[in-house]
C-alpha cells in the first residue's frame, strides 16, 4: 500500500466498560478521553485505553482468504496529519452501502472526527494490503434503555459506505432464537490470533459454540463465583480457592460487593448470548468486534445471527475464558432490517464535489451531529458558473 504507513495497535488499547474492576470488556471501544493530544504523542508516549482496539485475530482460527468471505472486511482509522494506518474492529456488508458491527465500534466515530482520524471499511483478507479502502458515511446504533454487559445496550451497529459494493454477496440476516442453544457457528475477524496479542492483520474464521442465551453470564464464562473472585483479585483462575484467604484477610477484597456485581452480570434478554466454552471452541477477540456469527443456510447462502461484543479481559491469557455475543434478537433484528434500505442523500457526489448544470455540487458528511447531504454552492454574491 504506497503512501500509507500501517500501525497496529497495542491490544491495551481500549476502553475497558466497567462491570466489576474493568473485567469485562468490549473488543476494541473507544476512549471518551481522546483529544488533539493523542496526535501529538508519540505511539510509545500514548497510554492504553487512548484509542480503538480492534486488532486482533480469533485464536485458534484458520486463516480464510477466500473471496467468497470478503463480504467480511475490517475498519481501519486513518489519521489525516500523518496517514498512519491501524485496524479498529470487523465489519460485513449485509447490503450494497452497508455493514454490520458493533455498536461500540461506531461510537468513537465523532470522537476520531474531532482529532483528525478516517475510518474506513478495508475489503479483503488482510487489512495490511485491501483490495480496497472505502470510506464510511453513515452511522447508527441499534436502540437500547438497558448498559448490557458490553456497557452498550444491544451491541449491534450499522455503518454506510461512501460507495456500493456490488461484486460482493451481502451476508444475510437472521433472527437470534433460544432453540441455537448448543449450536455450533463459524465466526470471522481480524483480531488477536495468538496467546501473546499478537495481531498479524489476516482474516481468520473459527468455530464457536452457543454456550448460553440467558442468565447470568459470569457463571457461563467462568463457572462459579470464586472463579470470578479470583480473576478479579489475581487476574487469573486456578485449581485453588482463593476465598478462604480472603476470609483470613478480607483487605483482599470486598466480597459482598463482589457477590453483588457476580449477581448483576445477567445476559440481556434476547440480545445476548455466551460462545466459545465447548471442547475445541476457538475464541473471538480484540478486533474481532463487530465479527458476525454466521452459518451457512440450506440454500448455501452465509447469514450472521450477531455479532462479537464482549468478554472478559484479564491481564494473561488473551481472550480465554469465552465471550459474548450481541445477537440479533427483536429488536436488534428490526434495527437492521430498516438500515439495509438506506439510500445515500449525496447520491454519487462525494466529497471532492461535481460541477453539473453549471452548479458545484459536494457532499458533506458529519459524524458528531450525525448529518449528510448534498450541499450546492450558494455564495453570495453568486459564484461564476463552474465547468462541466
Amino acid at each position: 500500500m504506497t503512501g500509507r504507513r500501517w500501525r497496529t495497535l497495542g491490544a491495551s488499547t481500549r476502553r475497558s466498560v466497567v462491570i466489576f474492576s474493568g473485567l469485562i470488556c468490549s473488543w476494541a471501544c473507544g476512549d471518551p478521553r481522546l483529544d488533539a493530544t493523542w496526535l501529538e504523542r508519540g505511539p510509545e508516549a500514548r497510554p492504553p485505553g487512548e484509542l480503538a482496539a480492534l486488532a486482533s485475530p480469533i485464536l485458534g482460527g484458520l486463516v480464510a482468504p477466500s473471496p467468497e468471505l470478503d463480504h467480511t472486511g475490517a475498519l481501519v482509522y486513518r489519521v489525516r496529519a500523518t496517514g498512519e494506518v491501524g485496524p479498529l474492529c470487523t465489519a460485513s456488508l449485509i447490503a450494497p452501502e452497508t455493514l454490520v458491527t458493533a455498536k461500540h465500534c461506531i461510537s468513537v466515530l465523532p470522537i476520531f472526527e474531532r482529532i483528525g482520524i478516517d475510518v474506513l471499511w478495508a475489503r479483503g483478507a488482510d487489512f495490511n494490503a485491501p483490495a480496497d479502502l472505502i470510506p464510511l458515511a453513515a452511522v447508527a446504533g441499534a436502540p437500547s434503555e438497558e448498559p448490557g454487559l458490553s456497557g452498550y445496550g444491544r451491541d449491534v451497529g450499522v455503518a454506510h459506505l461512501d460507495r456500493p459494493v456490488l461484486d460482493i454477496t451481502p451476508l444475510g440476516i437472521r433472527r437470534f432464537t433460544a432453540d441455537l442453544l448448543g449450536a455450533s457457528m463459524v465466526t470471522l475477524g481480524y483480531g488477536v490470533s495468538s496467546a501473546n496479542g499478537s495481531i498479524d492483520g489476516r482474516r481468520r474464521s473459527g468455530r464457536e459454540t452457543i454456550a448460553r442465551v440467558e442468565g447470568n453470564a459470569y457463571e457461563a464464562l467462568l463457572g462459579d463465583f470464586e472463579s470470578f473472585v479470583e480473576l478479579v483479585v489475581t487476574q487469573q483462575v486456578t485449581a485453588a480457592d482463593i476465598l478462604p484467604r480472603i476470609a483470613e484477610d478480607p483487605t483482599l477484597a470486598d466480597l459482598e460487593a463482589l457477590r453483588l456485581e457476580y449477581a448483576a452480570g445477567l445476559l440481556l434478554p434476547e440480545h445476548e448470548a455466551v460462545t466459545g466454552k465447548a471442547p475445541g471452541d476457538t475464541q473471538s477477540c480484540e478486533v474481532d468486534s463487530g465479527g458476525p456469527l454466521a452459518r451457512v443456510s440450506a440454500e448455501g447462502e452465509w447469514e450472521t445471527y450477531g455479532v462479537v461484543s464482549s468478554g472478559l479481559r484479564p491481564l494473561r491469557p488473551f481472550c480465554d475464558f469465552g465471550q459474548i455475543f450481541a445477537t440479533l434478537g427483536p429488536v436488534s433484528f428490526e434495527f437492521l432490517e430498516a438500515e439495509r434500505g438506506w439510500t445515500d442523500p449525496c447520491g454519487d457526489v462525494d466529497g471532492d464535489g461535481r460541477c453539473r448544470d453549471g452548479v458545484f455540487e459536494r457532499c458533506e458528511t458529519n459524524f458528531t451531529g450525525g448529518l449528510r447531504r448534498l450541499v450546492t454552492d450558494t455564495t453570495e454574491p453568486p459564484a461564476p458558473p463552474c465547468a462541466e
